[in-house]
C-alpha cells in the first residue's frame, strides 16, 4: 500500500545549518513521488537528484555537509512515512537509482577523508547518517506525553527505513535489529534508565520495533543466524540478560528468540494485542525457516 502523504521538510541535525535551493527542490521531488498518484520513475526521480549535486568545478570536490543534509533529507522523509506503507520502499529504491547511475563522478569530499569517493556509487556519507539515527533512536523510555508518543512514530518508522535499506545492501543495520530485538526478548524492564518497573508495560511498548524488524528481515536475519552464515562470526552485538550464549548472530539465538515469543503469547501482563504481536512474529520466523 502506497498512501498520500502531507510531508515537511525535516530538521537538519545541525540546528544552525539552512536549507538550500537544492535541498528544497529534492524534498520537493521526493514529496512528490512518494504520493500515490505519482508515475515518476526512481531512475528519474535519481538523476534529477544527480544534476542538483554537481562537484565544484574548481577543486573537484563536494562539502561534507552537503551530502550529510542529503540523507538527512532521505531519513527524514522515511521518519514521517508509516514502516508499513510501500512509500519507504520507493525512497530505498531512489537510493538504488543513485548508487547505479551510469555516469559516476570520483571526488574528494571536503572536511572529511582525503581519498576520493564515486558518487554516487560509494553513497557517502549516508552511513554516518544512519548511525547517528541509531543513536537517537534509542532507550524507549516511560514518558506518555504527546511529543513521546510522536517520537514513538518516528522510530518505529526509522527502524522500517533501516530494515528496508539492509534488504537492498545499501547499508547493513542488522545490528539494530539485534538491538531492537534484545531489549524485549532477552531483557527485563529497567526502572533506573526506562522508567518501567512492571514486565506487561515493558512489553507492550518494546515489541513494536522488534515487529518491524522480524516483519521486513525475517529472512535475512534467519539466514545470519546459521551456523555458517554471514553473521556466525560476528561478536559485536553483544546478548541481553537472558542471553546466555555467544554475541552476534547463531542459530541459537535465533530458537531463544522463539522460545521467549512463545512465553510472551502465553504472558497474561501483556495486553492482547501484545500477544498477538508476538505469535505473529512467531510465525513469521517459522515462515522464514521454510
Amino acid at each position: 500500500m502506497t498512501s498520500n502523504f502531507d510531508l515537511f521538510f525535516p530538521k537538519f541535525s545541525r540546528e544552525s545549518a539552512s536549507s538550500s535551493d537544492a535541498e528544497r527542490r529534492v524534498f520537493d521531488i521526493l514529496k512528490s513521488y512518494a504520493q500515490t498518484s505519482s508515475t515518476t520513475t526512481a531512475e528519474s526521480v535519481a538523476n534529477e537528484i544527480d544534476v542538483l549535486y554537481p562537484t565544484n568545478p574548481a577543486t573537484g570536490t563536494i562539502d561534507y555537509m552537503t551530502l550529510e543534509h542529503l540523507w538527512e533529507l532521505f531519513v527524514g522523509i522515511a521518519e514521517q512515512i508509516p514502516w508499513t506503507d510501500s512509500a519507504q520502499d520507493k525512497l530505498v529504491e531512489v537510493l538504488k537509482a543513485l548508487r547505479d547511475l551510469p555516469q559516476q563522478r570520483s571526488m574528494v569530499i571536503d572536511h572529511w577523508e582525503k581519498e576520493p569517493v564515486k558518487i554516487w556509487a560509494d553513497i557517502p556519507v549516508l552511513p554516518y547518517v544512519l548511525s547517528d539515527g541509531v543513536e537517537t533512536h534509542g532507550v524507549i523510555i516511560n514518558d506518555e506525553s504527546e511529543a513521546e508518543k510522536q517520537s514513538r512514530i518516528r522510530d518505529l518508522n526509522f527502524q522500517g527505513f533501516a530494515a528496508r535499506l539492509t534488504n537492498a545492501k545499501i547499508f547493513d543495520l542488522s545490528r539494530l535489529a539485534v538491538y531492537r530485538i534484545r531489549s524485549v526478548l532477552e531483557d527485563d524492564a529497567d526502572y533506573y534508565i526506562t522508567g518501567y518497573d512492571d514486565v506487561g508495560t515493558h512489553l507492550d511498548v518494546n515489541i513494536l520495533p522488534a515487529q518491524v524488524w522480524i516483519d521486513l528481515t525475517s529472512k535475512l536475519l534467519y539466514d545470519l543466524c546459521q551456523e555458517n552464515g554471514a553473521g556466525a562470526a560476528r561478536n559485536d552485538i553483544a546478548g541481553g540478560k537472558h542471553w546466555k550464549g555467544a554475541a552476534g548472530f547463531s542459530r541459537a539465538r535465533w530458537d531463544f528468540w522463539k522460545q521467549k515469543l512463545d512465553e510472551i503469547a502465553e504472558n497474561d501482563k501483556a495486553k492482547e494485542e501484545t500477544r498477538k504481536t508476538a505469535r505473529k512474529m512467531k510465525a513469521t520466523m517459522l515462515a522464514a525457516e521454510a
